[in-house]
This record gives structure tokens, sequence and C-alpha cells, in this order.
């Protein structure tokens, strides 16, 4: 069975980094190595002194870098890094998956990447990002990148019981803070950080003042942009 991380984030560590961890990875895991990543989030970063004003950029350029060192094991262009790695394991070479969502991302997807990790949206909305990642495929002659889901699931008897936990535990109903304002408004709602919030991205669970959360009510801790 193959392992892998879903997902780590460009912003930490360079390509080269992440392309020597888990090329070191995937020789000792018997079923290989899928390096899963994504652009990152506040959460993960600005507490911890990483600055997180174009991680979308970051995310460029560590797939670009990555997918070079995976496929020849020497930097792009005309950088003169390489790895003394071993390019294959015990199942083949490692797998690069990308976390996208929006348009560019989800081009670099399609252009870079073995796999794409998205989350749950609606059957409409998932076959337009998908018609996006394969066109970028194509475009770089390259096969469409695996399908997946990460979906967040629920678990109860009945969907009465499960709403009827949510309203026992109203704090549980706080992870709709890292939804996005554009799912809130799908059902004609405002999301509490404002119209421009991106949700999980920009969302500092610690800054959250617990007796206002307590009380239902929210500020302004989500880093809208």
């Amino acid at each position: 069975m193959p392992i892998g991380t879903c997902v780590t984030d460009s912003v930490r560590r360079r390509g080269a980094d992440l392309a020597r961890t888990s090329l070191t990875i995937n020789q000792i895991a018997r079923g290989g190595f899928i390096l899963g990543l994504g652009s990152g989030e506040v959460e993960s970063t600005l507490p911890f002194g990483y600055e997180f004003e174009r991680p979308v950029e970051h995310f460029a350029v560590a797939l670009r870098e990555i997918r070079s060192l995976f496929d020849t094991g020497e930097m792009p262009g005309e950088l003169l890094g390489r790895t003394g790695l071993p390019l294959t394991g015990p199942a083949g070479p490692p797998q690069l998956w990308a976390a996208a969502h929006g348009p560019r991302a989800l081009r670099l997807t399609g252009t870079y990447a073995d796999g794409w990790l998205p989350t749950a949206s609606t059957p409409e909305v998932y076959a337009e990002q998908l018609e996006t990642v394969t066109r970028a495929a194509h475009h770089a002659g390259r096969t469409t990148p695996t399908a997946s889901l990460c979906p967040l699931v629920l678990f109860g008897d009945s969907r009465d019981s499960v709403a009827s936990a949510l309203e026992a535990v109203p704090l549980a109903k706080l992870i709709m803070l890292v939804a996005p304002a554009t799912l809130w408004s799908r059902y004609g709602l405002e999301h509490p950080h404002g119209p421009e919030c991106r949700g999980f991205a920009d969302f500092l669970p610690h800054a959250l003042d617990p007796e206002r959360s307590e009380e239902r009510r929210v500020g302004k801790e989500c880093r809208s942009r």
C-alpha cells in the first residue's frame, strides 16, 4: 500500500527539499510514496514566521521544480542543481498530487501533477474544475491527472441524529468557518468574515475568542483577501 501526504505546503520548504524527502521515503516505502502538495494556509505558516503573501506563486515554482527532479533528477531550466538519489523505488517513481480549486492552481495541476486532490463540491463544479485540469494536461502533452475527492464526512445513525448532535454542541458548527464565502453565498448566506473570505486558507482557529464562539458569534479573525 502506498503512503503519502494530504497535503503538505510549498511555503515552508522549496521544491528541491520536498523532492529530496519524497525520493528518500519512496525508497523505504514498499508500496511507493505520493507527495500531496498544496499552496498552504495561514494556520501553518504565519504564526511561525513564514510569509503568506503569494502562496500560489510558491506552489507554481515548487510543482515545476519537483516535476523536473522526479522526471530527470535535475532542476528545471538553467538551474544547475541535481539529485543523486534514485528516481524509482520498489513500486516505481514517486507520484506528485496537487490540491487545487482555483483556476490557476487547477491549470498547474494539469501541467505538472499525477493526481488531483479537491475537497467536496457539487458535481457541476467538480466537472468544471476537472475540465480545467484536463485541458491544461493536454496542452502540456501530459496524461490527465488521476481525479480524486477529499470529502468531509460526519458519521451518525441518521441525518436527524447528526443534526441533533450539532445543535447540542454548537461549537461543532464552527467547521463551517473554514468554508469559503462562495459556498455560503450559494445558499443565500453571508460568511461571518466577509464576502472575500477564502475559508481554511485564511483561518486561524486559535485566534477565535472562546466566549464569542460559545455565543455563536465571530469577529474578523479570518484574513480575508
